[in-house]
């Protein structure tokens, strides 16, 4: 049977088998995993460096679990061009205006469509905008998208960043107030 007293006597025959000072600063990091396990955690804390270093490594390795990538795909908007109602809401549900305008509703497909790609669900969470346009086809609901301080959003809760431009283009075809001006 392998003992406290056995392993200190291998890794450090010098040293007095009853003082365990000599841990702190060996680095050893393998011992039975019992109540010896105390010292091994004394150990890595009196030594910075593997304490940082499996600081990292836990807070790496729970990020790649939550998702620490961006799950990214390509949307496809195509449903939306059937859509002769738009409805244009806060994120609280209250109606700032609704249209018929098949122009209006054209070109607010039309700037979707134009960016299919990087819709992304980040690790993080997903942001909400403070407003959203929900097409319809009469009384069918078709989808939504929203508009976010610097993204847009659709979908299963995937977001996409805006550069100012196109927010500012969004803005325009949304046609309210910026939920975000001060």
């Amino acid at each position: 049977m392998t003992t406290p007293r056995h392993i200190a006597m291998r890794f450090a025959p010098q040293a007095n088998a009853d003082d365990w000072s000599w841990i702190v600063h060996s680095g050893l990091i393998q011992m039975p995993l019992d109540w010896e396990a105390c010292l091994i955690v004394s150990a890595l804390i009196m030594n910075r460096s593997i304490l940082s270093l499996l600081v990292a490594a836990g807070v790496f390795g729970a990020l790649s679990a939550c998702g620490f990538t961006e799950d990214c795909q390509s949307m496809n908007f195509s449903t939306l061009a059937q859509a002769n109602r738009m409805r244009i809401a806060t994120n609280h549900d209250k109606t700032l205006r609704e249209t018929t305008d098949q122009a209006e509703i054209a070109a607010l497909v039309k700037f979707v469509s134009a960016r299919t790609d990087s819709w992304c669900k980040p690790w993080a969470g997903v942001p909400v905008g403070l407003a959203r346009a929900e097409l319809y086809s009469d009384k069918k609901f078709l989808g939504a998208v929203s508009l976010g301080s610097n993204f847009a959003g659709a979908g299963a809760w995937r977001v996409r960043a805006l550069e100012k431009a196109e927010r500012e283009e969004f803005l325009r075809i949304f046609a309210v107030p910026d939920p975000y001006a001060k």
